[in-house]
């Protein structure tokens, strides 16, 4: 009875490797792919980005780990698919400069352009947009080949175009989309290395691929994935004096003219 039971439970394994395989092959083959690696083992930490001697580094998720890469990009009039990943400021900061890194296809006619949006942070990925600049003009060098194809580094000089803006401290999360005006071709956005101890992960949306929310990365890619990416700025080092009185007032604005009647009542 037990060999019975043993030799059914194999059968159940190996239907269901087959049934698996089949389902993938056939929800792809007509797609391109989201992804332009995927095999590679971690490699050892690479510095590739240029030093920025006039920016402070706001924030830094890491340089290519040459892991793997995942779409993100926007074709024509509609959104093709969003990448986004978190960050941290210690202090309001004005942010001047972001760069990150990509492999993109030899048909991916980039159109000089590029979106920057910045989502507030929640426990579930990416909130409320709270920064939306769309077709930012910026630069692209190519700086080698991987997996076959051309290795990019974009960069967006928010200071030099006079575009730059302020964010109060705490988290967030960035999404940083080349823009073509073209049909076809891929730009895959590069992983890094997660930092230490870091249970994060960047998340994914797409109505071409059925996600039409952000959803954890670690669904569509199988496996959580941080991405590579430099934001540069100057922090703002005054002190925040009764920020907590302030911002109950700004959530509360009926208590401003109570607390007037109060300051005069105590002759303040």
């Amino acid at each position: 009875m037990k060999k019975i039971l043993k030799g059914a439970v194999v059968l159940l394994i190996i239907a269901a490797m087959i049934f698996s395989t089949t389902a993938v092959t056939a929800d792809t083959k007509d797609k391109p792919q989201m992804h332009a690696g995927g095999t590679n083992s971690p490699k050892s930490f690479i510095q590739t980005s240029p030093s920025t001697t006039n920016r402070g580094l706001l924030w830094d998720n890491g340089d290519p780990d040459l892991v793997n890469s995942f779409v993100c990009q926007r074709i024509g009039l509609v959104g093709w698919a969003d990448l986004a990943d978190d960050f941290h400021l210690e202090k309001k900061s004005t942010i001047q400069k972001v760069i990150w890194e990509t492999v993109d296809t030899t048909d991916y006619t980039w159109a000089g352009t590029d979106d920057l949006i910045i989502y507030q942070y929640t426990p579930n990925g990416p909130g409320p947009e709270t920064i939306m600049l769309l077709e930012v003009q910026n630069t692209r060098q190519q700086v080698g080949e991987q997996w076959g194809k051309p290795w990019y580094r974009y960069e967006i000089d928010l200071e030099a175009q006079g575009q730059t803006f302020n964010l109060p401290k705490g988290d967030y999360y960035i999404l940083l989309r080349p823009y073509t005006a073209g049909n076809t071709g891929m730009s895959y956005w590069m992983t890094s290395p997660p930092p230490p101890g870091s249970t994060s992960e960047s998340y994914f949306r797409s109505d071409y691929w059925s996600y039409p929310d952000f959803v954890p990365g670690s669904g569509p890619f199988g496996a959580p994935y941080d991405v590579s990416f430099k934001i540069y700025g100057t922090q703002d080092f005054s002190r925040e004096i009764n920020r907590p009185i302030i911002d109950f007032l700004h959530n509360h604005p009926n208590m401003f003219p109570i607390l007037q009647q109060i300051l005069v009542l105590f002759g303040l």
